[in-house]
């Protein structure tokens, strides 16, 4: 071959390589970004609201609430309230909340006083945390207060920063149960809700939290979902800490086959206390360490979604029995009062 040919030949060979794409260390095997669907939008300087729509169709099944295998609970209570009662700032609840992500990715709330939802949706949105908030409407001091809160929940759902971490809400809890209303005026405040968060174009579940003895076919028809208390503690017929277990499991399927109706059960507070006695049982940490064991291994294997009562000991309850302050998977300083459960071991 001669220097000219050569040289045309290595010309040829250089243009073509060229124009071939060139693989990327930079896209090839770098892992994809994790966008959080918890992430605030972009929201405008003039308005952090949502226009009003039509509010689109309430989804049948409990959002947000599911089992990770890297997470020990489904679902906890929070009460954000200081040891003597007061309410905690922004700081605090943010400390607690951070915390408490690491062992839920739900959290459930009673009410809306001491700027609580604001504050835990504002810690959740700020911190950007894994959590889902169910939200509640405090309906055992009247009705004036209880359509207070209704309004305070629809203003915080219509923050575009705030409204995706919002799954759903429950209007009173035990109300009928404590003689503090009737069925028919938890029912009407269900519809109260349901209307204000309608006309505000919000779309989420709203249902009331009841004992399993007190929901009945004609309240759980005005619930988009239902969601029951199932405390074994208070049972008088205690004979083991595991037939107490398997009395929850075996009082939700009653409510399912009862009054459901076809829609989603949910088990809004279960749990045992680490301290205190109530007839034939007595709180212990062993006690409530088998209990709390044995229930979420059983939920996670029959698919029962739940809020373990409580995340932190309610030392907040002056005057009530030392059980009911006892209840908390971690106690103020956020050291757990007993071992927190292994699902890998369910």
């Amino acid at each position: 071959m001669s220097l000219i040919s050569l040289f045309i030949f290595v010309i040829l060979a250089l243009t073509l390589s060229s124009s071939a794409p060139i693989p990327s260390i930079l896209t090839k095997n770098a892992p994809s970004k994790i966008i959080s669907a918890r992430a605030p939008k972009a929201s405008s300087p003039k308005s952090l609201k949502r226009n009003p729509q039509t509010a689109p169709a309430v989804s049948s099944s409990p959002p947000s609430v599911s089992y990770q295998e890297t997470l020990p609970f489904v679902g906890m209570t929070y009460s954000p309230y200081n040891p003597d009662g007061s309410c905690p700032d922004l700081q605090t609840v943010a400390s607690q909340l951070t915390f408490l992500s690491k062992h839920t990715s739900s959290i459930r709330l009673y009410s809306t006083d001491c700027n609580q939802l604001t504050n835990v949706l504002a810690a959740i949105s700020q911190n950007s945390l894994p959590l889902k908030v169910h939200a509640g409407i405090w309906a055992s001091n009247g009705l004036d207060r209880a359509n207070t809160e209704i309004d305070v929940l629809v203003a915080a759902a219509q923050n575009n920063a705030y409204s995706q971490i919002i799954a759903d809400v429950s209007v009173g809890n035990e109300v009928i149960f404590n003689n503090l209303l009737t069925e028919d005026q938890v029912i009407a405040l269900i519809n109260t809700t349901k209307q204000k968060l309608s006309a505000a174009g919000i779309s989420i579940p709203v249902y009331t939290t009841e004992v399993d003895s007190k929901m009945t076919k004609n309240l759980a028809n005005a619930c988009d979902l239902i969601q029951v208390n199932i405390q074994t503690f208070f049972d008088s017929n205690y004979s083991s800490i595991q037939s107490s277990v398997d009395q929850v499991f075996t009082r939700l399927d009653n409510i399912r086959t009862s009054v459901a109706n076809g829609k989603p059960c949910r088990i809004g507070e279960v749990g045992y206390p680490h301290a205190g006695q109530l007839g034939p049982q007595a709180g212990s940490i062993e006690n409530q360490s088998q209990y709390i064991q044995s229930f979420v291994c059983k939920a996670k294997n029959s698919g029962v979604p739940y809020f373990v009562f409580e995340a932190l000991d309610a030392t907040w309850k002056a005057g009530s029995s030392v059980s009911e302050q006892s209840y908390g998977i971690f106690n103020r300083a956020l050291t757990p009062n007993i071992a927190i459960p292994s699902l890998s071991s369910c």
